[in-house]
């Protein structure tokens, strides 16, 4: 099934790319992962998957029939590992649900689609570079993403940034101050004087 849904996910990326149209216009990740699971073979077996609004469409079904074929050819010797299961800390989970909210408030101010942008998991990827549990750059710090957000989220994790909210109920809004760096060093300085 991970074979599978890595092939899946490999070729709805390049045929986002090729189109420039964000990935989940060709289908929703939950439709890849129910058509990984149930590893169709044939047409009337991929019009019965619910979400998949691609059905109609000759190309993209013949397309998405070739690539189960090339799926299902791979030997069990080149299969992904399956990744180990995680178990955050609570404090991990609490530092996630502010990094959400943060991300939720500023893609709805900016009117951007927080699916374009990332997902729990790109927010993982990002507290792990943070720590240094991962060298590899994530994706929240690459192209329009990172000077979107990722380089204040980044700032938030290091400590480097403050969260104010203003306008409760009627205008609710959500600011993140950065902290001089230069202010920031004087405090330190002066906090171990």
């Amino acid at each position: 099934g991970l074979a599978v849904l890595s092939r899946l996910i490999t070729w709805r990326d390049e045929w986002a790319k090729t189109r420039n149209r964000p990935i989940r216009s060709l289908m929703r990740d939950d439709v890849l992962v129910e058509i990984a699971r149930r590893r169709p073979d044939r047409v009337d077996q991929l019009n019965i998957i619910r979400g998949f609004h691609q059905a109609r469409n000759v190309k993209v079904v013949a397309q998405l029939l070739d690539v189960l074929k090339e799926a299902y050819a791979i030997p069990p010797d080149q299969w992904p590992e399956p990744p180990a299961r995680r178990e955050d800390a609570p404090m991990t989970k609490a530092l996630l649900d502010i990094l959400s909210a943060v991300l939720r408030a500023i893609c709805h101010e900016e009117g951007v689609s927080q699916n374009l942008v990332g997902s729990a998991q790109r927010l993982r990827d990002l507290m792990d570079y943070a720590t240094g549990r991962c060298t590899e750059r994530p994706i929240m710090l690459q192209g329009w993403r990172e000077h979107f957000i990722g380089q204040k989220l980044l700032r938030m994790i290091e400590g480097q940034s403050e969260i104010h909210v203003s306008g409760w109920p009627g205008e609710p809004h959500i600011e993140i101050t950065m902290h001089d760096e230069d202010a920031e060093r004087h405090r330190t300085n002066q906090r171990a004087v």
